[in-house]
C-alpha cells in the first residue's frame, strides 16, 4: 500500500516536471510572441514528442512501484511466517511449563547441549531418545534426582568431558528436549546410550539389556 502510494506522489510530480516543460513554455510563447515567431518556436511535433515522453515515464514508474508493491507483500508474508515460528516456539514453552512445571529454562538449555554434543549427527528420533535417556535417570532411584546432577555426574557423558556440550545447541536439538519432555521415549525406558564402535566401556554396556538400536546408538537398561 505505501509503495503504491510512492508511486502516485512519483507520477504526480512527473506530470507537473512535463507542465513546467512543455506547457507553460507554450502559453509565455502564445502571449508574448508574434503568430510568426510561435509558429517557428514551438511545433505540433514538439508537443507530441512531449507527450510521448511523459507516457513512457508513467508507465515505467508505475511499473517500477508495481513490482517493489509485490516484493513489499512477499516480505510481509515471510514476516508473519516468522512470527507464526515464534508464536510456536513461545507455546512450546508454555506447554513445558504446564506438563513439567519443575523444568526450568536452564534445564531445558541443558539437555539441549546433552543432545546436541551426543547426538547432532544423529537421526530426530535418536536425539529425543538421547534426551529421555536423562529424563528416566531422574525419574530412577538409582541415579541423582535433578537434571543437572545427572548430566554432571562423572563419567557418564562424554559431551561434558571432551567440551562438547559447552557448544550452542540448534534448534532441533530444542525440539528433541520438548518432545521428550512432552512424554515421547524412543529409547524405550533406557538409561544409557552408546555407540559400539567408539563405547570405552563397552565390555559392561553390552552387558546391559538392549532396548533399541537407533541411528549408530545402542540404548540399553
Amino acid at each position: 500500500m505505501l509503495a503504491r502510494q510512492r508511486g502516485q506522489v512519483v507520477c504526480l510530480l512527473i506530470f507537473v516536471l512535463l507542465i513546467n516543460l512543455f506547457l507553460f513554455p507554450l502559453f509565455s510563447i502564445s502571449f508574448q510572441l508574434t503568430p510568426e515567431v510561435r509558429a517557428s518556436s514551438f511545433s505540433g511535433e514538439d508537443v507530441l514528442k512531449g507527450a510521448g515522453v511523459a507516457l513512457a515515464l508513467i508507465v515505467i514508474t508505475q511499473t517500477l512501484f508495481r513490482t517493489r508493491d509485490g516484493d513489499s507483500k512477499v516480505e510481509e508474508e515471510h514476516y508473519e511466517e516468522r512470527t507464526d515460528r515464534i508464536t510456536e516456539a513461545e507455546d512450546r514453552e508454555e506447554r513445558i511449563d504446564f506438563t513439567a512445571s519443575d523444568i526450568s529454562k536452564q534445564e531445558v538449555d541443558l539437555l539441549a547441549r546433552v543432545v546436541y554434543g551426543e547426538a547432532r549427527g544423529e537421526p530426530f528420533e535418536g536425539q529425543v531418545a538421547v534426551a529421555a535417556v536423562v529424563l528416566n535417570r531422574v525419574k530412577s532411584g538409582d541415579f541423582p534426582d535433578k537434571i543437572e546432577e545427572v548430566i554432571y555426574q562423572e563419567g557418564q557423558f562424554i559431551a561434558v568431558e571432551d567440551g562438547q556440550f559447552d557448544l550452542y545447541p540448534g534448534e532441533k536439538s530444542y525440539q528433541a528436549v520438548y518432545q521428550a519432555l512432552e512424554g515421547e521415549d524412543p529409547s524405550q525406558g533406557a538409561y544409557y546410550f552408546y555407540n559400539p564402535i567408539k563405547a570405552r566401556t563397552l565390555w559392561w554396556l553390552s552387558a546391559r539389556e538392549k532396548t533399541v538400536q537407533i541411528g549408530n546408538h545402542i540404548f540399553a537398561k
